[in-house]
């Protein structure tokens, strides 16, 4: 199965919802390829870049939200907002 939420989202509209569950604004900020390479670097190794590829290309093409976790569950899915929202104290 694909499972995503309901919604198609970019990064910074994720950071938004978290932002909002927070109280606060919280800004997106870039980070250039070889500063977070190096830092992936150190708990994924050479699968690093690897990563980064992937998640690059949902830049300009954000994951598509599909209905299979209704399907199965016979409940929608939970939004990023909400989940931020009953997850707010991994982000202070």
């Amino acid at each position: 199965y694909e499972l995503t939420g309901p919604q198609s989202l970019t990064h910074p509209q994720m950071v938004h919802d978290i932002g909002s569950a927070l109280g606060r604004h919280v800004p997106f900020v870039e980070v250039p390829r070889e500063e977070a390479e190096a830092v992936l670097a150190r708990s994924m190794g050479e699968y690093a870049g690897w990563y980064l590829d992937g998640r690059a290309l949902l830049v300009d093409h954000p994951q598509s939200a599909l209905t299979t976790v209704e399907e199965i569950l016979g409940r929608p899915a939970t939004t990023f907002a909400r989940w931020a929202a009953a997850n707010v104290e991994l982000f202070r």
